[in-house]
Parts: C-alpha cells; structure tokens; sequence
C-alpha cells in the first residue's frame, strides 16, 4: 500500500491536514478531504496544501484559518511576517 505523504493536526473544533510533498498534496485532497472542508495553499507560490476540516462548528472562524495557514507556511518553508494564503470552499 502507498505511504500516506501528508499528517493531521487535530483540535478541538477542527482539524488541519497538511501534504509533505506533492504526493502528499494529492493524497490529502483525495483521500481525506471531504466537499465539506476549506482548501489553502500560499498564493502565486509553491507550496504545501492544507485542508481544514470541522469537527461539528457550523463555519471556518480566523482561528481555523490562522493555525492552518501557520501549518502551511512551516510544510512550505516559507518565512515572513506575512503570509500570502488564498483558501477556497
């Protein structure tokens, strides 16, 4: 069986998935991702993919958003004090 190439960072209310690899990034969209859940990914760059999946709450809230574009920048390699993320439901 295939290696999964991507980890899971559960909380309390939600989870983040997040590709190692582009492998990783493919794996996550297509076996763990629901139609549910909210797609990021660093904007205009190469990056890591990062999926957030509720766990009951009805809606994305900026903590969701912000810890998983934290998670992605860091599986990105990318340091600065912002960070382009674009997300898509």
């Amino acid at each position: 069986s295939e290696r999964e190439d991507y980890k899971v960072f559960k909380f309390e209310d939600f989870s983040v998935g997040v590709g190692t690899s582009s492998t990783g990034n493919d794996q996550l969209r297509n076996k763990w991702a629901t139609k549910e859940d909210l797609w990021l990914h660093l904007d205009g760059l190469k990056s890591a993919h990062a999926i957030i999946k509720l766990h009951q709450k009805p809606n994305f809230d900026a903590e969701a958003i912000n810890m998983a574009a934290s998670i992605l920048a860091h599986f990105s390699h990318f340091n600065a004090d912002w960070i382009p993320v674009i997300y898509t439901a």
